[in-house]
């Protein structure tokens, strides 16, 4: 495994790159957050070996250098997807993205780059009222006094209660991450994720979408992908398989893969399934060229 940062607009961010020496089409990876990190995605490596897979901080989480907030931006993140596909030379490339990453798969592939062979759109964010409506509706399966803590959060602005968190944390356990046990455990040599990024670009909550993500809506720019694209979510994911069969039907060239008894974190729930899916797709990709 190959180690390093990579200049983008704005300083350095911290990369991995897995199977550096496989023959077929690399993989560029986009963790989720926004805020997030490349740690949920180090299970990847079992794409690599057949091609190369780069996983990522973003600036201003994780290994990456700070940001200031004034690159915290849907442009900013493009321009640094960008940047390192230009520094790595990969003239052809798969993207996956992972929940925010695929709202910044979707806004990178709005600027037509050439090359793309094919996306992989994992837990899809394409539209922020469809993703807090869908929440509102999952949060409806949770015991009324969870469902009162939500809504009094969300009608008096107050997110730090008691109440709210164990809320918060039993919506996160159904449709976030079902590893057993849970809470999963805090690695503790897990890079930082910034909470500030989070809040600034999406809110409080996954019920509360107020920052600067609040109005963004890929799901126009769906038709006009000519290139293969695979959809996968969870059972139980916050991206419900209802709307991600639907959004997939915008698609001229789409498949949708809904994996049985996982959640949002399907990548790391069902990794051996996840990746066999993914492989064959990828392989298919590059077989029909």
């Amino acid at each position: 495994m190959e180690k390093g940062k990579i200049q983008v607009p704005g300083g350095q961010v911290y990369y991995q790159l897995m199977g550096k020496e496989g023959p077929g089409i690399p993989v560029i990876a986009m963790h989720g957050g926004p805020g997030g990190t490349h740690w949920g995605l180090r299970c990847l490596q079992r794409l690599a070996g057949p091609r190369p897979v780069l996983i990522y901080d973003q600036l201003g989480s994780g290994f990456s250098d700070p940001s200031p907030q004034a690159l915290w931006t849907v442009e900013h993140f493009v321009e640094e997807l960008a940047a390192i596909r230009q520094a790595m030379g990969y003239d052809k490339v798969f993207l996956l993205g992972q929940s925010w990453g695929t709202m910044l798969a979707m806004a990178y592939m709005a600027t037509e780059p050439q090359g793309v062979m094919g996306l992989v759109l994992s837990g899809p964010c394409l539209k922020a009222a469809q993703w807090r409506q869908d929440c509102v509706e999952l949060a409806r399966q949770l015991p009324e006094e969870h469902r009162q803590a939500i809504e009094k959060a969300e009608q008096t602005g107050a997110f730090d209660t008691e109440d709210y968190r164990r809320a918060e944390a039993e919506f996160t356990r159904r449709f976030g991450c079902r590893l057993l046990p849970w809470p999963p455990e805090k690695d503790p040599e897990a890079p930082p994720r910034s909470t500030e990024i989070y809040q600034y670009m999406w809110g409080p909550s996954e019920f509360t979408c107020t920052g600067t993500l609040r109005s963004y809506d890929a799901t126009g720019g769906l038709a006009d992908l000519r290139c293969p694209v695979l959809f996968t979510c969870g059972e139980y994911d916050t991206a419900r398989p209802e709307t991600v069969k639907a959004q997939a039907a915008l698609c001229p060239r789409a498949q949708v893969a809904v994996l049985p008894g996982a959640s949002h974190a399907h990548i790391r729930e069902c990794t051996e399934e996840y990746c066999r899916l993914v492989e064959g797709f990828l392989r298919q990709c590059e077989a029909e060229g």
